[in-house]
């Protein structure tokens, strides 16, 4: 498992996935074809996180890998609690449990050093309210503190092949 540096902030679904600056002067919807807009824009909203590490096809090859994993029987959809809140993960099989807690619960102290901040710990506290989700973009999990988002990305990686593009 590779260190965990880029984190994609999600927001509640606003009328499109990505307004024409949240990928900064990257790709067109960070990369995203437009089936995967589409697929996408009910369940969440990409937040601007300000660095070009994001801009150049992060999200969709990590979306890609995943949906690939859910494709071929390999996805886990799981939950567990941080700092006494539901956290509820989709992930690769071999990722579960063991290796990605670990992250969450650093995040959620704010130990981990990424290039842009989660804002994690802020929603697990209550200061904030803004972000829904969140996906890991070096290792390709994605987690929610919204049960109905998770549900809705559930259903379509579980009826995904790979729609994202991306490798």
């Amino acid at each position: 498992m590779r260190r965990t540096y880029l984190i994609q902030r999600l927001c509640p679904p606003r009328e499109r996935l990505a307004n024409p600056f949240t990928f900064g002067g990257g790709l067109q919807d960070g990369g995203l074809t437009e089936d995967a807009v589409h697929l996408l824009s009910p369940i969440f909203s990409c937040d601007y996180m300000g660095a070009a590490e994001f801009e150049f096809g992060a999200l969709p090859r990590a979306l890609s890998h995943l949906a690939n994993k859910f494709a071929s029987g390999n996805g886990a959809a799981w939950s567990c609690k941080v700092k006494g809140r539901e956290v509820f993960i989709l992930s690769e099989n071999g990722l579960a449990g063991a290796q990605i807690v670990p992250i969450l619960n650093n995040l959620a102290e704010g130990k981990l050093r990424l290039k842009e901040p989660s804002k994690f710990d802020e929603v697990l506290s209550g200061k904030s309210d803004r972000y829904i989700g969140w996906i890991e973009l070096d290792n390709s999990f994605v987690f929610f503190v919204d049960a109905g988002a998770f549900e809705k990305m559930k259903t379509l990686f579980e009826s995904f092949t790979g729609q994202c593009g991306g490798a």
